[in-house]
């Protein structure tokens, strides 16, 4: 792994600016397991020793390889709900942000395709719920990274 990785870096940095608790989910091409990981409202990568290391070599696998990523960002807006015990439960709504990664770039997806990636997992899964409680943002306006920025798609 390049630990100087602009790309990387880059990536990291959009994320970190996002005020709140997230949970990344890092899916690399050719690889069956679901990378997760928190960060913290300051921006901290994980809750152990490693964490940080591990995100950043998954983050350049996948720019070199492909992959997706699902950024939740817990907000401070909360929904009741009923527990299966008939008891009452808020749950934050979540602002969920997608980014796309190939050749050593990656990019923001828009709302409206992070909403279709988000479903195309549910039909995937056989049908399994759709996470309640979200709404589907745009990341960094589409950025791209570093290396892509001014190329043409």
């Amino acid at each position: 792994m390049n630990a100087n990785d602009p790309a990387v870096a880059s990536l990291l940095q959009a994320i970190r600016v996002l005020p709140g608790k997230k949970i990344v989910t890092l899916a690399c091409a050719g690889a069956d397991d679901l990378t997760q990981v928190d960060v913290s409202a300051s921006g901290v990568i994980g809750h152990a020793d490693g964490h940080d290391l591990l995100l950043k070599a998954k983050l350049h696998r996948a720019l070199v390889s492909g992959g997706g990523m699902i950024i939740r960002q817990f907000t401070q807006i909360k929904m009741q709900t009923v527990s299966a015990n008939g008891k009452p439960l808020w749950i934050p709504i979540k602002n969920l942000y997608g980014v796309r990664m190939e050749r050593g770039r990656w990019r923001g997806l828009s709302a409206l395709d992070v909403r279709r990636a988000c479903e195309a997992d549910v039909v995937a899964k056989g049908g399994a719920d759709r996470e309640q409680w979200v709404r589907y943002r745009a990341f960094g306006d589409c950025a791209l990274s570093p290396s892509r920025a001014g190329a043409r798609e």
